[in-house]
């Protein structure tokens, strides 16, 4: 049985996970970064985007927010963080879907709860005259009431409330364990909800050593955080695998990359596509490029934006197989399209490289076709100093490296000097990385 001090510190970790006032400013890497991590469940890299400024109702290809993407993947935490910071509770997307009809259709019903109380409208409807009410009643699986009842949601956003969806790792209906240590967190009985907590993990459920692990690491108890997620991960099911492997094996300090791998391994190996695409990604970035090739061909044959994209960045960077452009682009390309948020990124960089490129090698004569070539990829003229155009990128390249601005001056003397502006989170290596194909051409941070 653990002590006083563990559950105590136990305790500290339920509430961790508090996120205060991220900056106002924005730009679309951030946002698209916030995005995709709101649509995969990852806490970290959404309290991280908002911190430096990315903005908490930013919209992708199909009009979805933040919110609406948490909302709709079950990711719970990351729903909490939301509406704490303010996110709009009814936004729509293109189809009229709201985090609420997301959360609904989904069977989410402690997301549901969250977003009820937070004054989300149970009565919009989508494009299809569906409201959340409607639905809720259509299928009988609970009253408004019960809705607007319910008790605070669970505590990780690495599980899901829909049992079906995230088998073992969800499941969040039906324990009695589970729902003591929801109304425990939700009365702000901390100490007694990581009590129960601790002695339902010692029973063996996994779930429970799941849960405690990850909040073990997530308060630097790395070491029996590590210990318990084995635990959980010993013979279990592909999603409780997945959600062990990420943690253990992801981020730029792995807790234990071996073990980690060999859950996402297992994970895929058990059905898991999101396994296999995170199991191809970090061989990749290990440089194992000849054994992650052919699993990211395999998930962008049964349709993961994921696995297109990887599959193109190998194509186009001649990494693990034959260097072609052209097909690399197509995939890449193909995954922006759907909204993959890594694509559109990559392709924002790819074009800002080639502009800077343009311009470096340019003379005097071609100022107009270099402006007609700047403006049309979306940005636009501002007022600068005489005998320069300058241009806001703020929409041309989706934030790409940080450049806001570029000023390209023709002094009179027949040379051509560019100056690119960046935002002050933008990352100076990177903007090495750019001045080495800029010529002569200045990075200016505030």
């Amino acid at each position: 049985m653990f002590s006083s001090g563990f559950l105590r510190a136990l305790a500290g970790a339920v509430f961790c996970f508090c996120l205060c006032g991220a900056a106002s400013a924005s730009d679309a890497y951030l946002d698209n970064r916030l995005l995709a991590a709101s649509s995969r469940g990852d806490t970290r890299i959404v309290k991280d985007s908002l911190l430096k400024g990315a903005n908490i109702d930013s919209r992708d290809r199909l009009g979805n927010t933040p919110l609406i993407l948490a909302s709709d993947g079950g990711y719970q935490e990351i729903v909490r963080l939301l509406i704490e910071e303010g996110a709009a509770v009814n936004a729509m997307n293109v189809y009229g879907y709201t985090p609420l009809l997301s959360a609904v259709t989904n069977s989410h019903r402690y997301i549901a709860s969250l977003l009820f109380k937070a004054g989300a409208d149970p009565e919009i409807p989508n494009k299809y005259g569906t409201t959340p009410s409607m639905y809720i009643k259509t299928l009988g699986f609970f009253t408004m009431n019960e809705y607007a009842g319910l008790s605070g949601p669970a505590l990780s956003s690495l599980t899901d409330d829909r049992p079906e969806r995230r088998g073992a790792a969800g499941g969040l209906h039906n324990p009695v364990w589970r729902e003591k240590f929801n109304r425990l967190l939700s009365e702000g009985k901390a100490k007694e909800a990581a009590d129960i907590l601790v002695k339902t993990a010692e029973t063996g459920n996994r779930q429970a050593m799941f849960l405690l692990g990850s909040l073990l690491i997530e308060r630097n108890n790395i070491s029996s955080g590590i210990s318990w997620l084995k635990k959980a991960a010993d013979g279990a099911d592909a999603d409780i695998l997945y959600e062990t492997g990420r943690l253990l094996a992801g981020g730029s300090v792995p807790y234990d990359r071996d073990f980690g791998m060999a859950c996402l391994k297992r994970a895929m190996e058990g059905g898991r596509a999101e396994a296999g695409a995170e199991y191809a990604r970090l061989l990749l970035y290990g440089g194992s490029y000849a054994e992650a090739y052919p699993i990211f061909v395999s998930a962008a044959e049964s349709g993961s934006l994921e696995g297109e994209f990887y599959q193109g960045y190998m194509l186009f960077a001649g990494k693990g197989v034959k260097a072609d452009e052209e097909k690399g682009l197509s995939l890449i390309n193909k995954a922006a399209s759907g909204g993959y948020g890594e694509a559109e990124a990559f392709l924002g960089r790819l074009g800002l490289e080639d502009m800077i490129k343009r311009v470096a090698s340019s003379s005097v004569g071609d100022r107009a076709m270099i402006k007609g070539d700047i403006l049309s990829l979306n940005a636009h003229l501002i007022k600068g100093r005489e005998g320069c155009d300058t241009y806001g990128l703020e929409e041309a390249f989706g934030g790409a490296y940080g450049v806001r601005r570029a000023e390209i001056c023709y002094p009179g003397d027949g040379t051509v000097k560019a100056f690119y502006y960046m935002a002050p989170s933008a990352d100076r290596d990177g903007a090495a990385y750019l001045k080495n194909t800029a010529g002569n051409a200045e990075f200016v941070f505030p």
